[in-house]
């Protein structure tokens, strides 16, 4: 978490423990990936890549960690289905749909007008797991004010869809 860093790529089902580790290898000190902790950490984003592709049903997920987040205002992603996991630091804030005001939501107002009520703000909490679905209807969320200039630890896995569309803008 010292030095920023992004590594993102397509994850196989078949092949998901060592294209993890081919994607993270440089940016991770000798130190740590001798240590028990990475292999575990390693394991569980493996099983969570896998776990992706099995919900749906494709052979291969996009993959993306990192550690700066920069996502402000809510939003629903662009995608039909995301699995998020903040691995240290603040998780990912979302709201509950009758905090929401959807009018100002869809107006591009800022956040102070989109959520109704402040008291009603949810957080994910370090390793808990979310699958968010995407689009008109999906779920609104952000990054919490306190994870926006602080390093953090956060994978995001995509559906293959989604990774193909950046690839072709690559």
């Amino acid at each position: 978490m010292k030095a920023p860093f992004s590594v993102g790529g397509a994850i196989s089902r078949a092949s998901a423990l060592q294209d993890i580790r081919g994607l993270i290898d440089s940016h991770v000190s000798e130190t740590t990936k001798s240590t028990g902790f990475f292999k575990l950490w390693l394991s569980d984003m493996a099983q969570l890549s896998e776990l992706f592709c099995t919900i749906l049903d494709t052979s291969y997920i996009g993959f993306w960690l990192g550690s700066r987040r920069g996502c402000r205002r809510y939003h629903t992603d662009n995608v039909p289905f995301r699995m998020l996991v903040t691995y240290a630091g603040s998780g990912t804030e979302w709201l509950p749909k009758h905090a929401i005001d959807m009018c100002a939501f869809k107006r591009g107002e800022p956040n102070e007008k989109i959520i109704k009520d402040i008291s009603a703000r949810r957080f994910l909490n370090p390793w808990d797991v979310a699958v968010l679905r995407g689009g008109p209807d999906g779920l609104l969320h952000r990054t919490p004010d306190d994870a926006l200039d602080v390093p953090s630890i956060f994978m995001r896995l995509d559906h293959p869809e989604f990774l193909a569309k950046v690839q072709a803008r690559s």
